[in-house]
């Protein structure tokens, strides 16, 4: 069957005449001026194809002629139509949405993202919502200029961004902004060590070396320069110091970890609430008596029905109750705690470290325990600052 426009506004069928007299039944289709085509032979009869406002009439000639009619396919418009006969509600569900688009035609429907990761679509969204547009919101084509250009100004990872509202749908695009390598900083500096220790090697792109490896720092000296008197000739040349310089650092730390530790617990407990969002309108389903000691997510999705979009958002809010409880820690676990916190320590003064040695010596008390930790370790111990002379400091 031939499925084209033509033959889907008009109806057409295909089916099997057998047995009886299937030469006489052809002949009076003939006669009376109903187009057969695609008309071949089956076992027992012919197939052929024809419009389905004729197929009353080939029915009647059929039973006239002994022969046994088989519908094999039916295609068109009118049957698709025909399913819904009775189903009064779509029929009506279809009616309101099309005056719905008539008569609200700045009501957004559905929302497209072109060319967005689902992460950044999640984001964009978040970011719509905060400005009013959402599935169900009423918005104008100026409004919608007004929010892209507070949107490009929200954000450095785009460099366009449009929205467009054609017909309650909302279309969005972006550029992602381009990644410009960064230009060399022209600033003189100098780099200085911000801790003693003894340096076992160096990575310098910009500057004069003062130090070399294996020698002992202290703390603020000038490891490397951004100015240099040539042959002590006067001939002065400035640059940006820039690298890393890695040394063997000795640092001791002093913790104490309470023996009872008081925390948030998430519970088991739920409470959920849900709004409606339609037609520019708020609207609470169901209430709940939420703790304010409990952790809020809010998640929000388009309605839709059958896949159909529907000018409606469905906020979800899950309150998830917590409790305080106290516990009390051993001896070995307090130790473990403030061993933790004392390289997270060493961490945030130094960024990454090689741990090379740790020593322990602690005390307990009725409520705590103290321990004093002796660390070695190799971490970048320079730090860039203005330039402050030949000499350093």
């Amino acid at each position: 069957m031939r499925k084209n426009i033509w033959n889907y506004l008009s109806g057409q069928v295909s089916f099997q005449v057998v047995n009886g007299r299937v030469d006489r039944f052809l002949t009076l289709c003939s006669e009376r001026a109903i187009p057969l085509t695609s008309i071949h032979a089956v076992p027992g009869g012919v197939y052929a194809e024809a419009p389905a406002r004729m197929y009353a009439k080939i029915a009647a000639l059929a039973r006239s002629c002994h022969c046994r009619l088989r519908l094999q396919e039916r295609f068109g418009l009118c049957f698709a139509l025909f399913l819904l006969r009775g189903r009064y509600g779509i029929l009506a569900g279809i009616g309101a949405a099309i005056l719905a688009l008539c008569i609200f035609p700045n009501l957004i429907w559905n929302i497209r993202f072109y060319d967005f990761t689902p992460a950044e679509q999640q984001e964009m969204r978040q970011m719509l919502y905060h400005c009013g547009v959402y599935e169900g919101a009423f918005a104008t084509q100026e409004d919608m200029g007004r929010i892209a250009a507070q949107l490009r100004s929200q954000t450095d990872d785009y460099s366009w961004i449009a929205l467009n509202l054609v017909r309650g749908k909302l279309i969005v695009e972006k550029n992602n902004m381009e990644k410009k390598p960064g230009l060399q900083e022209q600033e003189v500096t100098d780099l200085v060590a911000i801790s003693d220790g003894i340096i076992r090697f160096m990575d310098v792109r910009g500057g004069y070396y003062l130090v070399t490896a294996n020698q002992s720092v202290r703390e603020g000296q000038t490891l490397v320069t951004g100015m240099c008197d040539e042959n002590g000739e006067g001939r002065v040349s400035y640059m940006h110091s820039e690298g890393e310089i890695y040394a063997e650092v000795e640092k001791t730390y002093r913790y104490t970890q309470p023996l009872t530790v008081t925390t948030d617990l998430a519970q088991s407990k739920t409470e959920t609430t849900h709004r409606l969002f339609c037609f520019g309108l708020e609207i609470p389903l169901g209430s709940s008596a939420a703790s304010p000691f409990a952790i809020k997510n809010v998640y929000r999705e388009p309605l839709s029905l059958f896949g159909f979009p529907l000018p409606a958002t469905i906020e979800t809010t899950l309150y998830r109750e917590v409790a305080q409880k106290t516990y009390t820690v051993s001896e070995s676990l307090a130790l473990d705690l403030a061993r933790n916190a004392v390289l997270q320590q060493a961490e945030k003064d130094f960024g990454d470290i090689e741990l090379l040695d740790l020593d322990m010596e602690s005390t307990t008390e009725q409520d705590s325990v103290t321990a004093v930790f002796h660390l070695r370790f190799i971490a970048n111990i320079a730090k860039s600052v203005p330039f402050g002379g030949l000499t350093g400091n």
